[in-house]
Protein backbone atom coordinates (compact mmCIF):
# COMPACT_ATOMS: atom_id res chain seq x y z
CA UNK A 1 0.00 0.00 0.00
CA UNK A 2 3.17 2.40 1.03
CA UNK A 3 4.78 1.48 -2.39
CA UNK A 4 1.12 2.53 -4.21
CA UNK A 5 1.04 5.32 -2.98
CA UNK A 6 4.75 6.29 -3.30
CA UNK A 7 4.35 5.37 -7.18
CA UNK A 8 1.45 7.86 -7.21
CA UNK A 9 3.30 11.00 -5.26
CA UNK A 10 6.48 9.90 -7.98
CA UNK A 11 4.08 9.96 -10.72
CA UNK A 12 2.62 13.39 -9.72
CA UNK A 13 5.76 14.67 -8.81
CA UNK A 14 6.93 14.06 -12.84
CA UNK A 15 3.81 15.09 -14.37
CA UNK A 16 4.20 18.59 -12.14
CA UNK A 17 7.83 18.54 -13.03
CA UNK A 18 7.23 18.31 -17.17
CA UNK A 19 4.57 20.97 -17.04
CA UNK A 20 7.06 23.27 -15.41
CA UNK A 21 9.71 22.97 -18.00
CA UNK A 22 7.09 22.32 -20.98
CA UNK A 23 6.14 26.32 -19.66
CA UNK A 24 9.51 27.46 -19.58
CA UNK A 25 10.13 26.42 -23.06
CA UNK A 26 7.22 27.59 -24.49
CA UNK A 27 7.45 31.12 -22.76
CA UNK A 28 10.92 31.65 -23.06
CA UNK A 29 12.07 34.74 -24.68
CA UNK A 30 14.07 33.37 -28.08
CA UNK A 31 15.98 36.00 -30.11
CA UNK A 32 12.64 35.49 -32.41
CA UNK A 33 10.47 36.85 -29.92
CA UNK A 34 12.76 39.46 -28.78
CA UNK A 35 13.41 40.55 -32.50
CA UNK A 36 9.50 40.91 -32.77
CA UNK A 37 9.34 42.72 -29.64
CA UNK A 38 11.61 45.63 -30.91
CA UNK A 39 9.81 45.82 -34.30
CA UNK A 40 6.32 45.87 -32.19
CA UNK A 41 8.15 48.60 -29.86
CA UNK A 42 9.31 50.38 -33.15
CA UNK A 43 5.73 51.03 -34.73
CA UNK A 44 4.40 52.36 -31.59
CA UNK A 45 7.12 54.89 -31.58
CA UNK A 46 6.61 55.98 -35.13
CA UNK A 47 2.38 55.67 -34.27
CA UNK A 48 0.72 58.76 -33.17
CA UNK A 49 -3.40 59.03 -31.42
CA UNK A 50 -5.37 61.75 -31.88
CA UNK A 51 -4.79 64.67 -29.55
CA UNK A 52 -1.55 62.87 -27.92
CA UNK A 53 0.33 65.63 -25.98
CA UNK A 54 3.64 66.80 -26.44
CA UNK A 55 4.47 65.47 -23.27
CA UNK A 56 3.61 61.79 -24.10
CA UNK A 57 5.10 62.27 -27.13
CA UNK A 58 8.30 63.13 -25.45
CA UNK A 59 7.87 60.22 -23.30
CA UNK A 60 7.58 57.80 -25.82
CA UNK A 61 10.51 58.88 -27.88
CA UNK A 62 12.76 58.47 -24.97
CA UNK A 63 12.54 54.57 -25.91
CA UNK A 64 14.53 55.63 -29.11
CA UNK A 65 17.87 54.22 -27.31
CA UNK A 66 16.30 50.71 -26.91
CA UNK A 67 15.20 50.51 -30.07
CA UNK A 68 18.40 51.82 -32.96
CA UNK A 69 22.13 51.01 -32.98
CA UNK A 70 24.07 54.15 -32.10
CA UNK A 71 24.91 54.40 -35.85
CA UNK A 72 21.51 53.43 -38.28
CA UNK A 73 21.85 53.38 -41.95
CA UNK A 74 18.28 54.54 -43.23
CA UNK A 75 16.81 54.80 -47.01
CA UNK A 76 13.28 55.72 -46.95
CA UNK A 77 13.78 56.85 -50.59
CA UNK A 78 12.67 60.60 -48.69
CA UNK A 79 15.80 63.01 -48.05
CA UNK A 80 14.21 63.28 -44.38
CA UNK A 81 15.67 59.54 -43.70
CA UNK A 82 18.11 58.55 -45.93
CA UNK A 83 21.91 57.93 -44.89
CA UNK A 84 23.54 57.25 -41.70
CA UNK A 85 22.08 58.63 -38.37
CA UNK A 86 22.72 58.86 -34.78
CA UNK A 87 20.02 58.07 -31.94
CA UNK A 88 19.65 61.38 -31.25
CA UNK A 89 19.29 62.23 -35.35
CA UNK A 90 16.91 59.33 -35.76
CA UNK A 91 14.55 60.96 -32.18
CA UNK A 92 14.53 64.15 -33.92
CA UNK A 93 13.45 63.05 -37.11
CA UNK A 94 10.77 60.58 -35.59
CA UNK A 95 9.60 63.65 -33.81
CA UNK A 96 9.29 65.97 -37.20
CA UNK A 97 7.45 63.03 -38.97
CA UNK A 98 4.83 62.46 -35.88
CA UNK A 99 4.04 66.68 -36.02
CA UNK A 100 3.28 65.80 -39.43
CA UNK A 101 -0.22 63.90 -38.96
CA UNK A 102 -2.80 64.90 -36.63
CA UNK A 103 -3.17 60.56 -36.02
CA UNK A 104 -0.88 58.37 -37.67
CA UNK A 105 -1.02 54.23 -37.20
CA UNK A 106 1.95 52.20 -38.59
CA UNK A 107 1.70 48.72 -38.27
CA UNK A 108 4.37 45.00 -39.50
CA UNK A 109 2.75 42.14 -41.45
CA UNK A 110 4.20 39.04 -43.26
CA UNK A 111 7.25 38.77 -41.50
CA UNK A 112 10.86 36.69 -41.94
CA UNK A 113 13.40 36.61 -39.31
CA UNK A 114 16.75 35.23 -40.83
CA UNK A 115 19.18 34.68 -37.74
CA UNK A 116 22.36 35.56 -40.02
CA UNK A 117 24.49 34.79 -36.55
CA UNK A 118 23.62 35.12 -32.58
CA UNK A 119 24.39 38.52 -32.74
CA UNK A 120 22.83 39.51 -36.07
CA UNK A 121 19.47 39.08 -37.97
CA UNK A 122 17.84 40.09 -41.11
CA UNK A 123 14.55 40.73 -41.23
CA UNK A 124 11.87 41.29 -44.25
CA UNK A 125 8.13 42.64 -43.50
CA UNK A 126 5.27 44.81 -45.29
CA UNK A 127 4.75 47.99 -43.38
CA UNK A 128 1.44 49.66 -43.37
CA UNK A 129 0.57 53.69 -42.31
CA UNK A 130 -2.50 54.62 -41.93
CA UNK A 131 -2.89 58.50 -40.83
CA UNK A 132 -4.57 61.79 -41.15
CA UNK A 133 -2.31 64.84 -42.03
CA UNK A 134 -2.53 67.93 -40.10
CA UNK A 135 -4.37 69.16 -43.84
CA UNK A 136 -7.01 66.33 -42.96
CA UNK A 137 -6.27 64.54 -45.79
CA UNK A 138 -6.04 60.81 -45.30
CA UNK A 139 -3.13 58.85 -45.99
CA UNK A 140 -2.87 54.88 -46.61
CA UNK A 141 0.50 53.04 -47.80
CA UNK A 142 2.34 49.74 -48.20
CA UNK A 143 6.05 49.14 -48.41
CA UNK A 144 8.22 46.18 -48.18
CA UNK A 145 10.84 46.81 -46.11
CA UNK A 146 14.21 45.21 -45.43
CA UNK A 147 15.94 45.33 -41.80
CA UNK A 148 19.05 44.42 -39.81
CA UNK A 149 19.20 44.11 -36.59
CA UNK A 150 22.00 43.72 -34.00
CA UNK A 151 22.28 42.08 -30.62
CA UNK A 152 23.37 44.81 -27.73
CA UNK A 153 23.93 43.89 -24.50
CA UNK A 154 21.11 41.44 -24.60
CA UNK A 155 18.62 43.87 -26.65
CA UNK A 156 18.19 43.75 -30.54
CA UNK A 157 18.66 46.92 -32.36
CA UNK A 158 17.97 48.01 -35.32
CA UNK A 159 21.16 48.94 -37.38
CA UNK A 160 19.97 49.37 -41.09
CA UNK A 161 16.24 49.74 -42.38
CA UNK A 162 15.49 50.27 -46.07
CA UNK A 163 12.04 50.45 -47.77
CA UNK A 164 10.55 49.80 -51.05
CA UNK A 165 7.51 51.00 -52.50
CA UNK A 166 4.85 48.21 -53.09
CA UNK A 167 1.59 50.45 -53.87
CA UNK A 168 0.82 53.89 -54.65
CA UNK A 169 -2.64 55.44 -54.21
Amino acid sequence: MLRLKLRYIGILFLFFLLGGVSYWYFNRDTDEIKIRQTLKSLCALGSKTEGETIASTALKLQETRDLFAESCQLDFQHNLFQGTFTVTEINQGIARFRMLFQQVKIEIRDLHITMISPEEAQVYFTGLLHGVELSGERVSEVRDLFCKLKKSNGKWLVSDISINEVLEK
